[in-house]
């Protein structure tokens, strides 16, 4: 069962886009889990994140033409894909124990909370 979900990706201009991708993440881990015992979640999670976070960044990033956008889609893309997805005890650990300057951002699953840190 998916207790914690924290994203690192180390930059702190991606507030908007990371807190709507968390609150889908919210979603799809209500819509999902433990509805199939062969579903894994934290896969279908990493994929959902590593697939959607270009889509979530031209979506909130609200300064982005469509010709900007395209002319940075692939930095972009490679850039997002850098970020570090971790899940309940190692997500806690790094809540707990690391600054990233607001560059990661958390989902408390039980209380839908989401935050930076």
């Amino acid at each position: 069962m998916i207790r914690t979900v924290a994203i690192i990706l180390g930059d702190n201009d991606f507030g908007f886009v990371y807190y709507n991708l968390l609150e889908s993440v919210k979603n799809l881990i209500k819509w999902f889990d433990g509805t199939d015992p062969e579903c894994d979640m934290q896969t279908k999670i990493v994929e959902f994140i590593n697939q959607s976070s270009l889509a979530f960044y031209f979506a909130y990033n609200n300064w982005l033409t469509l010709e900007t956008f395209i002319e940075k889609r692939t930095f972009m893309s490679e850039y997002l894909s850098e970020a570090k997805i971790l899940f309940n005890e190692e997500a806690e650990e790094d809540i707990l124990n690391n600054y990233h300057d607001y560059g990661a951002w958390y989902l408390e699953v039980q209380s839908g909370k989401i935050e930076s840190y």
